[in-house]
């Protein structure tokens, strides 16, 4: 371990596939956004 909470031998904690979601039978649920926030986040003004 260092001190960013990583494990460098393990490359933990890691990005997981949907093929890894997949076998283990996890589900994600979208997340409840507020309307009008979805525009705004893909909007290239808010990715400055």
């Amino acid at each position: 371990m260092n001190q960013r909470a990583q494990d460098l031998m393990m490359n933990a904690p890691a990005p997981v596939t949907e093929k890894q979601l997949r076998e283990l039978h996890i589900k994600l649920r979208a997340q409840n956004i507020a309307p009008g926030a979805a525009e705004a986040a893909a909007s290239p003004s808010a990715q400055a």
